[in-house]
């Protein structure tokens, strides 16, 4: 009953039909603690397995019987099934491609399936084991997690509403307290939506009783938007809009409301990209909220194409550029309306700021930008704008 009596029959047969066994069950029979575990195997197709698991079954399948208990270091068993042509994979070797890997991950492809959250962090997917969301707000947000563990997600496949993390409690699972973009998840999230990097998205696939559960990768999503708004327990929670990049495993549809020619897909390199010589052009239809052109050209005219926050008029050649920014958005969940109340005229800097967050104005009309007190919003008298939504656009950034 040792390891010499696994065949390279036997663990290839495990391989072409894994087995439905739970990993702790097996190491706890064998002496070997499933937090220590060291290794996975490369199955056939696209799953990740449990090494121990692999290699009890091929002994079952070759003599009739377990392999021993507490006579089998995971080292050895690696190691005796390397040697039969397995691929074992190493948690020292692999968990070093994890840390702020943006984008794909070498030798791991779109609709691979881990046996659990372990073999995910060994693959160098996700950092963590439990947390939902891999990353922080320096680098960004590297990769989530879809589980099904917060009520207020939205899973539409190639569309997601993520629900960051935060304000919940860890026996009922309800939110207790308020969300907040400064926490690390939430933070990495909105790192990813301002500066447009991809995100990992790796979903459970098991239901939640199950025990053997298994986790896919999905490809990589771009993060559209984040807000915040009042969750189903009442409680204000952070949401990103996800939406699949060309390439993942639920792609979008064709009139869907992003182009794939301009989405990036790959890994940031330090090489210098080659472009494209002729770009191609395609038909496209998009499902976009209609913006009145007189109201934006009302409002700019107001203040003759100035800033209202930095007070600054650029102007191109001959004329001035200045650009409508509505104070509620006005895609959903906001649904903000396309009025002069709910408008202002800014630069494009202090648009992107303010879109982003960065840039908040209170009811009195005083201006934060990243944090620091600025002058009053200029805010002519016949410019009648509803504070309300000052109100709204802070609730959803702070």
């Amino acid at each position: 009953m040792s390891l010499a009596d696994i065949t390279g029959a036997s663990v290839h047969a495990v391989l072409y039909e894994p087995p439905e066994r739970d990993p702790r069950e097996v190491r706890a029979q064998l002496g070997l603690p499933m937090n220590k575990a060291k290794y996975f195997v490369k199955g056939l197709g696209r799953k990740y397995l449990d090494i121990v698991v692999v290699a009890d079954t091929a002994h079952r399948l070759a003599t009739g019987s377990p392999l021993s208990a507490h006579t089998q270091a995971e080292g050895d068993i690696a190691r005796q099934l390397a040697a039969l042509g397995v691929d074992v994979r190493s948690k020292e070797a692999d968990r070093k491609t994890v840390a702020a890997n943006l984008g794909s991950v070498p030798g791991i492809r779109v609709g691979e399936v881990f046996a659990g959250r372990e073999a995910v962090r060994v693959a160098g997917l996700h950092r963590h084991n439990q947390a939902g969301i891999s990353g922080n707000g320096g680098t960004g947000a590297e990769a989530i997690v879809i589980s099904g563990g917060y009520v207020d997600d939205e899973d539409h496949g190639w569309l997601v509403v993520y629900t960051g993390e935060g304000g919940r409690d860890q026996n009922t699972k309800r939110q207790i307290a308020d969300q907040t973009f400064s926490s690390s998840g939430n933070a990495a999230l909105k790192k990813s939506c301002l500066e447009g990097l991809p995100v990992r998205v790796i979903r459970k696939t098991k239901a939640k009783h199950d025990t053997q559960n298994e986790y896919r990768y999905d490809g990589l999503y771009s993060v559209e938007r984040y807000w915040r708004e009042k969750g189903r327990d009442g409680f204000l929670i952070c949401r990103f809009r996800m939406v699949a990049l060309p390439g993942a495993e639920f792609e979008p549809p064709a009139d869907g409301e992003r182009n794939p020619d301009t989405a990036a897909t790959e890994q940031p390199t330090d090489q210098v990209p080659a472009g494209v010589q002729e770009p191609r052009r395609s038909p496209t239809t998009a499902d976009r909220v209609q913006r009145s052109a007189k109201v934006v050209a009302h409002v700019k005219a107001l203040y003759n194409n100035e800033c209202q926050a930095c007070r600054t008029r650029l102007v191109v050649g001959d004329r001035a550029h200045s650009e409508g920014a509505h104070i509620r958005p006005l895609g959903r969940p906001h649904d903000g309306p396309d009025t002069p109340n709910n408008m202002l005229c800014l630069c494009p800097n202090c648009h992107i700021q303010f879109d982003g967050g960065a840039l908040l104005v209170d009811d009195d009309l005083a201006m934060w930008r990243n944090g620091l007190r600025e002058d009053e919003l200029h805010l002519r008298e016949d410019h009648l704008v509803n504070t309300d939504y000052f109100a709204y656009h802070r609730s959803i950034h702070r």
